[in-house]
């Protein structure tokens, strides 16, 4: 054994697949998770937020605010552009309303850091509503019945 080393680090002695862990390697494996272990709710989120991509989605990007959206209870206006949509949100307290130019039926995803995503439906005329959205990021996602999905960029409200 080396010293200074613990036993259980030094495991040159060991069987090859105790030694090499789980990724290959001098054993090193699993120490840090086992001293410093990654929360849960961390995992959960980084998990989580590999189901929120969709690589064909068309950016939205924010053009226009007016109100704070950081201060819950503030009215807020918001418009959000791309090549094909516009999407126009209203924020109030915890609420949240908008609508798609031109103006046709979607449906609509609203990501935030609160856990699952919550899905409503825009009408023909192009409005849809959220009742009660968490503090914090959001990030709206529209699927038209025509053409791709557009994406709003993340925007805290």
């Amino acid at each position: 054994m080396s010293e200074g080393l613990p036993e259980r680090i030094n495991n040159r002695d060991a069987p090859r697949g105790e030694a090499e862990g789980r990724h290959g390697g001098d054993g090193w494996d699993g120490l840090v998770s086992r001293m410093d272990p990654v929360p849960a709710h961390v995992v959960a989120a980084a998990k989580a937020s590999l189901s929120w991509r969709d690589p064909d989605a068309e950016l939205a990007a924010l053009v226009e605010q007016h109100g704070l959206a950081e201060v819950r209870g503030e009215h807020a206006m918001l418009t959000f552009e791309s090549g094909s949509l516009t999407i126009e949100v209203e924020v109030l307290g915890r609420s949240l309303a908008g609508q798609i130019v031109p103006p046709q039926a979607a449906r609509v995803r609203l990501d935030h850091g609160g856990g699952d995503p919550l899905w409503t439906s825009a009408d023909a005329l192009g409005r849809f509503a959220f009742d009660t959205v968490a503090p914090g990021h959001i990030r709206l996602t529209c699927y038209p019945e025509t053409g791709g999905a557009v994406r709003t960029a993340w925007t805290r409200v």
